[in-house]
């Protein structure tokens, strides 16, 4: 008799590797930092005497940060797409081409039926359900930012050509 596998396997390793780079993201931001690679200069405007805090970069930030970084992210946002498949599967189709999680800029756009159409294989109430978290820019904006840091990493979230 064999167990069946959990539908769920997939996202949740995603999430456990996404956990796995988290901890090697923290060592070596850690170790960038011991570097002392920013100083603090302060500066007073003389007209109002206001006093600006201002960080000098003395080193960029290394590429295992920047590449380490994107993983983390992709390995999120990827962990919303899987389950989304899955609930296509439980709704019948085999073919999940398509089928994501559905994000949009704000509400009226994550309305529409270009977004929309992301969760056509998806059950009735698995459809509810993925709109009532409010995917989208001034719904709820952990799951967007997740969505559009995602976007960013593409060419480099923090690569030296965007700064």
């Amino acid at each position: 008799m064999t167990s069946a596998r959990d539908p769920l396997r997939d996202p949740k390793l995603k999430v456990q590797r996404a956990k796995s780079h988290i901890g090697d993201l923290e060592r070596a931001i850690k170790a960038f930092f011991d570097t002392e690679p920013c100083s603090l200069v302060t500066e007073r405007y003389p007209n109002s005497g206001e006093v600006v805090y201002k960080l000098s970069w003395n080193s960029p930030i290394p590429t295992d940060i920047e590449t380490v970084a994107g993983d983390v992210v992709h390995n999120i946002r990827s962990s919303l797409d899987l389950p989304s498949c899955c609930l296509a599967r439980r709704n019948g189709h085999a073919d999940v081409s398509g089928t994501y999680f559905p994000f949009g800029k704000d509400k009226n756009i994550f309305e529409s039926s270009t977004v929309q159409r992301k969760m056509k294989k998806l059950s009735p109430a698995a459809i509810s359900y993925i709109n009532s978290l409010q995917p989208y820019g001034g719904g709820n904006d952990l799951l967007y930012v997740i969505h559009e840091l995602d976007i960013m990493d593409k060419p480099g979230l923090f690569s030296s050509d965007r700064r």
